[in-house]
């Protein structure tokens, strides 16, 4: 439904999202935010289309899991307390639910493996499957570009015809909606860092990275990364910054641990691939002399028959 705000504002935001966006820094801000959104929306989805096609889900830690599954619940939590803005409040609804799904996926894979044994599968993206994607996303974007240039024309036109947008009010700080809102966002930090050192602890036992998405970990980072930019820019306010602190501290240590894992993706690749080509290597020069040694035989043979 399209709102107003109070001049000056963004109409497209508005007529999209029913947020009044002020200003060239709240709007790089929306922007960032839904850039990240669209991240965290796909962050998940590689990892579970590897873990779908192998039928299998042991290269991922299940702490790393259950430890992301816990910090998105209280983020969830900490975003409807805090009343946070609109795209934060998509954001945690939509980690929650995907990571309830890859945990339920993982515990079955798990117990499945223990009862039988699937086949090798690919895991390259086929050509049909990325046209598909295209398509989904071309989709998306039209509709959201074609309702915001139409809501536009609506407001600078017929703006009698539409309600005032509704403005997030601020909480006291004294309030206990706004201090246990506090405490589960601060308490999203330890369970998001505890994470991916039990997948770079797991990498390390396996020397191995094989059935891990790269995808998912570099998604990751990105997402982080504009999800910084997204809070800095909204508000240079002092309130506002420390409001966001424990968010900022999640996304910049995730950002750390996240490069640590996608190092060791390239490492332990790379010396996977070398190992492959060693044995490749042995076994070619193992079946040289075997057949060498067979034609020596067989030469030795028709000398003694002369």
């Amino acid at each position: 439904m399209v709102c107003y705000c109070d001049e000056p504002y963004n109409k497209f935001v508005a007529s999209v999202f029913r947020d009044c966006i002020t200003g060239t820094g709240q709007t790089v801000s929306y922007i960032f935010g839904w850039i990240s959104l669209c991240c965290w929306l796909t962050f998940y989805y590689p990892q579970l289309r590897i873990n779908f096609l192998l039928q299998r889900s042991e290269a991922v830690s299940a702490l790393y899991l259950v430890c992301n599954l816990g910090g998105d619940f209280f983020f969830l939590i900490s975003c409807f307390l805090l009343n946070q803005q609109f795209t934060q409040k998509v954001m945690s609804s939509v980690f929650f639910t995907i990571d309830a799904v890859i945990n339920i996926q993982s515990a079955y894979f798990r117990n499945c493996r223990k009862k039988s044994k699937s086949q090798p599968k690919s895991t390259k993206f086929t050509i049909s499957e990325i046209l598909v994607y295209i398509l989904i996303a071309a989709i998306v974007a039209c509709n959201v570009v074609w309702k915001g240039v139409f809501g536009q024309y609506q407001l600078e036109h017929d703006l009698l015809s539409y309600q005032k947008c509704p403005v997030v009010v601020q909480l006291n700080p004294k309030t206990a909606r706004y201090i246990i809102g506090s405490i589960a966002a601060y308490l999203t930090i330890p369970l998001y860092v505890c994470s991916a050192p039990s997948q770079i602890v797991k990498n390390f036992k396996r020397k191995a990275v094989h059935g891990l998405s790269l995808g998912m970990f570099a998604i990751t980072i990105t997402a982080n990364t504009t999800q910084i930019t997204q809070y800095v820019t909204f508000s240079q306010d002092k309130a506002y910054l420390v409001q966001q602190t424990p968010y900022l501290l999640g996304c910049i240590l995730l950002i750390f641990t996240e490069c640590t894992v996608f190092a060791q993706y390239i490492i332990y690749t790379r010396r996977n691939k070398l190992l492959e080509e060693a044995q490749c290597q042995g076994k070619i020069a193992a079946d040289t002399v075997e057949i060498a040694q067979e034609a020596e035989t067989v030469d030795q043979t028709n000398n003694e028959q002369e």
